[in-house]
């Protein structure tokens, strides 16, 4: 299966791939990575979600001190800012939460009463994040839940703003400057298109928006649960950029048609720098859906930047995935795993499909490297 390469560090996926359909981190999952990091390896999670929508169960996880978030627009040293609050060692290891900005909460509703929910789902034994105040066990427990399985939302977006990451835990940003935002916006326009623009870690949507969310997921509700927590709600997006110095890491785009959404995307293919260079990224991760990045915002070079930082070769690194903005990973890795619920295109581009994320693929494909390393 190796080739005789030795693995130091594994780029993995959340969405469909560490997580189930449910946004769980089962108890399989978590122990592979437990098993990883013991053996020495790197495991580094790789998300198209801002910070603010990682689980807090994945940060918890005691030795992931990198994470990748918005499909490759931001690289975070987690122990720097552990060093500057306090809050993830009061996450890992269950004592009470360190001090945060005053008059700041874990609530989440900052900005309108729409971000309803304030804290991430633990297992029904409790984590240590719930011990240590920053999670509770929701009401509606899910079946997984009961099981033992861990039950992963979102981190709090309040949890940003009481714990603000220093200067120095940004190792890599590659984000869109205000006017290339205002032209892709401009190109997405229309009453039936759920916009969306993620900066600091946050994402932030219109009342408008929050509306056709909650209709969108009603039927879906850890979505729904992932999106409310790790969201702000403002009252327009041309007031939030003339307030916000920080450049958009992310746009992500919703139609209610695939032509709608192939529409624009022939409409953003066409944005160019003034040289007639490209500069954004334009991500298909659902039929209906468009993700919008800066054109060097991409999870292999990340992963890469990352990699050459800590002195590990691509051909030491190993990692698993399932959607469109996962191929590059895929395709440059010394060994790219693709999920067994990948579409085919996305698998065309591994070495190897493990089982799908219902069943514990990225845990067997851990242990498996693991045995044979």
């Amino acid at each position: 299966m190796m080739d005789n390469k030795t693995i130091r560090m594994i780029g993995i996926d959340l969405d469909g791939t560490l997580l189930t359909m449910s946004k769980e981190l089962t108890n399989s999952a978590r122990k592979s990575v437990e098993e990883a990091i013991r053996a020495g390896i790197e495991v580094v999670p790789v998300t198209g979600r801002p910070l603010a929508g990682v689980p807090a169960e994945v940060l918890a996880i005691p030795g992931i001190r990198y994470i990748i978030t918005s499909n490759g627009a931001n690289t975070y040293d987690l122990s720097a800012w552990d060093r500057e609050n306090g809050f993830l060692t009061a996450l890992r290891e269950g004592t009470g939460l360190p001090p945060g900005r005053e008059g700041d909460n874990l609530s989440g509703t900052a900005h309108t009463g729409a971000v309803h929910a304030d804290t991430v789902h633990a297992d029904a034994a409790g984590t240590a994040a719930e011990n240590a105040g920053a999670v509770h066990a929701d009401a509606a427990d899910t079946a997984a839940e009961n099981a033992g399985e861990v039950n992963t939302d979102a981190m709090n977006e309040g949890v940003l703003r009481r714990y603000p990451l220093p200067g120095e835990a940004v190792l890599r940003k590659e984000h869109m400057p205000h006017e290339t935002v205002r032209e892709i916006l401009a190109a997405a326009g229309g009453e039936d298109v759920i916009r969306e623009i993620f900066l600091r870690g946050v994402g932030y949507h219109d009342e408008k928006t929050q509306k056709m969310l909650e209709d969108r997921f009603s039927i879906r509700p850890p979505i729904l649960r992932y999106i409310n927590r790790s969201r702000r709600v403002v009252r327009d997006f041309e007031d939030l950029l003339l307030e916000e110095s920080s450049h958009v890491e992310n746009i992500s785009l919703m139609f209610l048609s695939r032509e709608s959404r192939d529409s624009v995307f022939g409409k953003l293919k066409k944005i160019r720098g003034s040289r007639g260079e490209k500069i954004i990224h334009v991500l298909l991760p659902w039929l209906t859906d468009l993700e919008v990045t800066h054109v060097l915002a991409d999870k292999w070079l990340a992963v890469r930047d990352l990699a050459d930082r800590l002195g590990v070769c691509p051909g030491q690194i190993m990692t698993l995935g399932d959607g469109d903005n996962d191929r590059p990973m895929l395709q440059n890795a010394g060994l790219g795993i693709a999920m067994g619920n990948a579409p085919d295109f996305v698998k065309m581009t591994a070495d190897l499909i493990t089982l799908d994320n219902e069943h514990d693929g990225a845990a067997a494909a851990i242990r498996q490297v693991l045995e044979e390393g």
